[in-house]
């Protein structure tokens, strides 16, 4: 999966772009269990299933270290 295709992806080093990215990633989630109270209430089985398929994708995601050696 390609994240970086995403339209707000950062592309610029720095821990302000990895931040920004990282917020991209999580975000799925985060809204998903904002939502969740309301789908008990106004019941939508296709809402969940794509919620549920968009945090497995992003689950795929492979965080990576970067090591300065200077």
């Amino acid at each position: 999966m390609d994240f970086s295709k995403h339209q707000w992806w950062d592309f610029t080093l720095g821990w302000k772009s990895t931040l920004n990215n990282l917020r991209l990633i999580i975000q799925p989630y985060i809204f998903w269990n904002l939502i969740k109270p309301w789908l008990i209430v106004f019941i939508n089985p296709k809402l969940q299933l794509g919620f549920q398929k968009l945090i497995e994708i992003m689950n795929q995601f492979q965080g990576y270290i970067t090591v300065d050696s200077g």
